[in-house]
């Protein structure tokens, strides 16, 4: 008896999670806004001739930077959960040769920005890269008057690319 009612009890804890990051990730889908022009991160990746091949933008918002690359003739798909974006279950039977991830972490607690990490590289080429960017002027971390979730982000990758607003990590297949 004493055992089944632990079973339950770690049934509902993990229900009680799995809703938690639900609606972490919901929070997280408020913050995408709309852009006229490509973001600052995907816009230097460009300039730098480092988006190439099969493109996932992965956390895409809107969609917006999708849409622009596009128009420059790059073969990329969008994922989002929060936005009408390609479907997850689709986007996962393909591997990507360059994955874009923007601004994404900083709107997730700590292990769910892990499972992103992990997720990001399950779905790279061997030698596939992805580029996670996160920023750099967040000077209040928590709730936000949106109710969106905002934190700093430091991970232990390699920095291509790091502003005052803005670093860009990148990680690989390995």
């Amino acid at each position: 008896m004493e055992q089944q009612a632990k079973y339950r009890q770690d049934e509902w804890d993990a229900a009680k999670e799995g809703e938690r990051q639900k609606e972490a990730i919901k929070r997280a889908g408020r913050t995408a806004i709309r852009r006229k022009a490509l973001s600052v991160p995907m816009r230097w990746l460009l300039k730098e001739k480092l988006l190439h091949g099969s493109i996932l933008d992965y956390g895409c918002g809107r969609g917006d930077d999708v849409r622009r690359l596009k128009d420059k003739r790059k073969f990329i798909v969008g994922y989002d959960p929060n936005h009408d974006s390609m479907d997850y279950w689709d986007m996962a039977r393909y591997r990507f040769d360059t994955i874009t991830c923007n601004y994404v972490l900083n709107t997730v607690d700590e292990a769910t920005g892990q499972r992103i990490i992990n997720e990001l590289r399950r779905l790279l080429h061997p030698q596939g890269t992805a580029y996670i960017s996160v920023r750099r002027d967040i000077k209040k971390e928590g709730m936000t008057s949106r109710n969106t979730y905002q934190r700093n982000v430091v991970l232990d990758l390699p920095i291509v690319r790091e502003t005052s607003t803005y670093c860009i990590y990148k990680l690989e297949k390995e």
